[in-house]
């Protein structure tokens, strides 16, 4: 019964807590898996006595999870689990001891209030909430007749429920992006309201705030004159001013310099990966080509002439991109 208070009483909390905030302007979705590896141990009660019981073997665990973002500093998280858990007991048997295994195999569905601290690139956050979880295995060591207890039989409620919760902290390494959405946020625009003002969609808007594209030159002009800040801060990802701002347009032209030659390599290897592809085809269809005919020597002609004009062409765009590396 206590832990039926615990729980409705932390659910009361988190309730009035998520009440109290701001809400967001437009809500965030995030979808994603963990996995890794875990030791668990096992305390019974009434207690056991006289014997030796130790943590259970490392095994691996993982799930999904799905967060809703509402509002500002807290969020809504589901996850389906899967979790061993067990213990390992040495049990004292005719002058010996007998390494006794027990694992327990559950799939657990935690409804946890997800509540972060601090700025969008570095946060602490606090997991708590109620958990429901069934089990779907159970694995032990075979006992000689003779040795039982309570704790060795089989599990009659495969049903179990409780309080989940957990610390953690992360990190964004993608600072244009983050910065972007910050100063969004800042001038309480939704991403259609900014896509409608520069002529993108939310979608676009949406790519550039996770940092998996660049807003292209005549946008961050946009953007520059909607959020009173300068191109530079904008792709330093924070904002600068006197020496700073000076060593922070130095290191953006490296690195929009590093990412250009990048770029241009990338482009190189594809234009080389298509001209040796074409080659290597024409070079197959001349062989196997048979040239009996006037009609074979045309076919042999106009296979010839494409893939000349289309090596060509390739290795003009080869040329182009290198020289507009080499203008930067």
């Amino acid at each position: 019964m206590m832990r039926k208070y615990y729980i409705w009483f932390v659910l009361c909390l988190v309730s009035i807590g998520a009440a109290a905030q701001p809400r967001l302007r437009q809500p965030e979705i995030y979808v994603g898996a963990h996995a890794g590896v875990m030791a668990s141990t096992m305390l019974f009660k009434p207690q056991v006595a006289n014997i030796d019981i130790l943590q259970s073997p490392l095994a691996p665990n993982g799930g999904l999870v799905f967060r809703y973002a509402g509002h500002k500093v807290c969020a809504i998280q589901a996850e389906i689990n899967y979790m061993p858990r067990g213990w390992r007991e040495m049990i004292p048997y005719n002058g010996s001891t007998i390494d006794y295994t027990r694992q327990l195999d559950y799939i657990e569905v935690p409804l946890l209030m997800h509540l972060y601290f601090g700025k969008e690139r570095f946060r602490t956050f606090l997991n708590l909430g109620p958990q429901i979880g069934y089990c779907i295995r159970d694995i032990a060591t075979p006992l000689p007749e003779g040795v039982s207890a309570p704790h060795y039989q089989a599990i009659e409620k495969p049903f179990d429920w409780g309080l989940a919760g957990g610390l953690g902290c992360y990190y964004r390494t993608k600072k244009i992006g983050i910065f972007l959405k910050e100063l969004r946020n800042e001038n309480g625009m939704t991403q259609e309201q900014l896509g409608e003002k520069i002529g993108v969609s939310n979608k676009t808007i949406s790519r550039w705030e996770t940092g998996n594209y660049m807003p292209p030159v005549d946008c961050l002009n946009m953007l520059s004159d909607i959020y009173h800040i300068s191109i530079n801060e904008m792709l330093g990802g924070e904002r600068a001013s006197g020496d700073d701002f000076t060593k922070m347009a130095e290191q953006n032209i490296t690195v929009t310099l590093k990412e250009l030659e990048k770029d241009c390599q990338t482009f190189e290897k594809k234009m080389m990966c298509i001209l040796a592809v074409t080659t290597v085809l024409t070079i197959i269809i001349l062989i196997f080509l048979p040239l009996k005919t006037v009609k074979d020597v045309i076919v042999m002609v106009l296979v010839v002439a494409v893939a000349f004009i289309a090596n060509t062409l390739n290795l003009v765009a080869l040329a182009t991109k290198k020289e507009m590396l080499d203008n930067k």
